[in-house]
Parts: C-alpha cells; sequence; structure tokens
C-alpha cells in the first residue's frame, strides 16, 4: 500500500469536508473568574472566528446517570470536525440546538481526513456547567 502524497491528503480532506461536515459547530472554552468575594464561577464562551464545519454522529446507546441532583440520560457521540480545529478535551460544541462537552479527541493517523470528539450531550444546552 503506497501513502498519498501531502496534496492527495489535501484534496481528500477538502472532498470530505465538503460532502460529509455540513453541520456548523460553535467552539465554547471554559472560563474560570473569581469574584470580589474569592468565589470562582466557570463559564463556556465562544471562541472568535467562524463556526467549524462538522458532522454529529451518534454513537452509542443512552445511559442514566445522576447530573446536579437529577438523573440525566446521556449518550455519547461523535462530532466529526475539519483536521487542524482549535478544539481541546476541556471545550464544548454548540451544534444546531445541542451542547456536546468533549471528553475525548482523536486526531487519527497523519492522512486522517477528520477530527473525532467524543462527547456526551449537556443537559440544558446552555453554557453553563
Amino acid at each position: 500500500m503506497f501513502a498519498d502524497s501531502p496534496a492527495e491528503v489535501a484534496a481528500d480532506r477538502a472532498d470530505y469536508e465538503a460532502t460529509y461536515l455540513t453541520q456548523l459547530a460553535t467552539v465554547l472554552r471554559r472560563d474560570v473568574t473569581q469574584g470580589a468575594d474569592g468565589s470562582h464561577a466557570t463559564d463556556y464562551k465562544p471562541m472568535p472566528g467562524a463556526p467549524l464545519p462538522c458532522r454529529v454522529v451518534s454513537s452509542g446507546s443512552e445511559r442514566e446517570v445522576e447530573q446536579g441532583g437529577q438523573i440525566v440520560s446521556l449518550r455519547n457521540t461523535e462530532v466529526r470536525l475539519p483536521v487542524g480545529s482549535d478544539v481541546r478535551d476541556t471545550d464544548r460544541l454548540q451544534v444546531g440546538g445541542e451542547t456536546f462537552a468533549v471528553i475525548g479527541l482523536d486526531a487519527g493517523r497523519a492522512d486522517a481526513l477528520f477530527i473525532a470528539a467524543t462527547c456526551t450531550t449537556v443537559a440544558g444546552g446552555g453554557n453553563g456547567l
């Protein structure tokens, strides 16, 4: 098996992005601030720049967990993003009306077509914790 040239990989990525990454994701980065009383508040703020092309792919069954004193249903979801996207495993992604907490990233091989972000659904879809 022969490795693709950098130009072929770039062309394959562009084709994949145009064909399959038809949704848009806003990257939300965690921001911790300290109040005058010394308390800390955590929030997620949109990163500057345009939303990233993406594709949400459901991967896994739902499970129930306790979150904020309530039983909520969660499922792992894969969000595919362009290679080179500035996404961290502490970020959240807003796609449509849903918010996903990134729990893992797999950039794959050097010739990968996309970054796979493993996520869980955030209850309520908000920016807060």
